[in-house]
């Protein structure tokens, strides 16, 4: 599957993940297939596979309301609005207390227990994640995959202390907010629609903070039905706040869930900033997560070009580089790879003029730091090497420059010197031999 690879949302999300402003919002979706890795336990039962659990649990209890609740668990299309309405009938049947419990019950993972995508997700460092899912998958991949286990800032809707103090800090730290409550709080989850109504009546803070996340970032909203009520409520409540669409969003939509789903898609876009993905499968939502990693978005291009581009007005073309390198250096880890491999394949084409492959040489460069991946590193280092050294007063300043590398080097090295790594030691001599080289050619220059 290719055809994503076109869609301007998909190089939106491959920006928000570049320049670091992505916030994953994600639906009961991400959770299927929630289970322990290798373990041969059956994953999480879908919720409507919980409800007719209950059903069968309480039946005695559910008395004139079981016709009710068998028309709802039966009607096709499933649609997210029924399986809610049936929820809330058995709930005021048998009560809060045992509903709650029973609910806890069904859906408690086993510890570690996480899906695919939720590992995914977890892999495009988003600044926080806004789940409408109580189960533990998000912490669980967090943990797997991150050594500062510490620095996420867990909340539910009603943690105003906690929200405010991820608003303070400008998103330093990664936060976890769970809309619906969590299964680690059982008296936290959210049981119906009408609940979750309240909640963003009464929780002013709760609906600030993801109406100021919204607002500020590009959200990646994945694991909903296009008829999912929670969905519709936040983004009907988004639109009462604001009016309509602030910000771009990207929404992955499976086909086929609707007639209409081309104009609801136009509908998202335009009221809503949302920029609808379509898939054929729940595997394409996968691969388009997996390569927002891997590929450049518009911006990244503009900020790629910006590097290389030659003015006659030299003011004007120092501003416009002098702005691309600050772009450079607000990269993520993982848009810093893509940058440096587009850089790298503009140094090694030799059918570029030489100026511009000095320009992308002197990119990767601007690149270096500790948390640079060695392979860029390295290759930016040969790539000069390669390359012949300019010949007027920048010589002077680049040498300069490249000896302050020194410290990053010694450490890149330092940390690529571990059991079974791909990439050995070889920065500083990269850098050596690179100072080495241009210092001779300084030295025999004419004066």
């Amino acid at each position: 599957m290719v055809s994503h690879r076109q869609n301007p949302g998909f190089g939106l999300l491959c920006d928000a993940v570049a320049y670091r402003r992505l916030v994953v919002v994600t639906g009961s979706g991400v959770s299927v297939g929630l289970a322990r890795p290798g373990s041969d336990l059956a994953s999480l039962p879908t919720w409507h596979s919980v409800l007719e659990q209950l059903r069968s649990r309480f039946a005695s209890r559910l008395e004139t309301a079981c016709g009710d609740v068998d028309l709802l668990l039966a009607a096709q299309p499933r649609s997210s609005d029924y399986l809610i309405e049936a929820a809330t009938l058995i709930r005021e049947r048998v009560g809060v207390r045992d509903y709650r419990e029973a609910v806890v019950q069904l859906t408690t993972a086993p510890d570690d227990a996480r899906s695919p995508l939720h590992d995914l997700i977890e892999d495009l460092e988003p600044l926080g994640i806004v789940t409408f899912n109580y189960d533990l998958g998000h912490e669980n991949a967090y943990r797997a995959r991150r050594r500062d286990r510490h620095r996420m800032r867990r909340a539910i809707y009603s943690d105003e202390r906690t929200l405010r103090a991820v608003l303070a800090g400008d998103f330093r730290s990664r936060f976890l907010l769970k809309a619906h409550g969590c299964i680690s709080r059982p008296r936290s989850i959210v049981l119906d629609r009408a609940s979750y109504r309240e909640i963003m009546a009464r929780q002013p803070g709760y609906r600030a903070f993801a109406h100021h996340v919204l607002a500020r970032f590009s959200a990646l909203i994945v694991g909903f039905g296009l008829n999912d009520p929670d969905f519709e409520d936040l983004l009907q409540s988004f639109e009462a706040n604001f009016g309509g669409g602030v910000g771009e969003h990207v929404y992955i939509w499976k086909r086929g869930q609707r007639e209409d789903e081309e104009a609801r898609a136009l509908v998202l876009r335009r009221r809503y900033g949302l920029a609808c993905v379509f898939v054929d499968s729940f595997d394409d939502v996968r691969t388009i997560i997996s390569e927002a990693r891997s590929h450049m978005g518009p911006r990244m291009r503009r900020t790629i070009s910006a590097t290389l581009r030659r003015s006659a007005d030299v003011e004007q073309f120092r501003q416009m580089r002098r702005h691309a390198h600050i772009e450079l250096s607000r990269l993520s880890a993982a848009g810093a790879g893509v940058a440096g491999n587009a850089l790298m394949d503009r140094v090694l084409d030799q059918t570029w003029p030489v100026l511009v492959r000095a320009e992308a040489a002197y990119s990767l460069g601007k690149r270096i730091a500790v948390d640079t991946p060695p392979a860029i590193v390295t290759s930016a280092l040969a790539a000069l090497l390669q390359l012949d050294p300019p010949v007027d007063e920048r010589l002077v300043a680049w040498t300069r420059r490249a000896a302050a590398l020194d410290g990053v080097c010694r450490e890149i090295d330092r940390l690529s010197a571990v059991p079974h790594s791909a990439h050995g030691p070889r920065a500083l001599t990269y850098l050596e031999a690179l100072i080495a080289r241009w210092r001779a050619t300084s030295s025999s220059e004419p004066s």
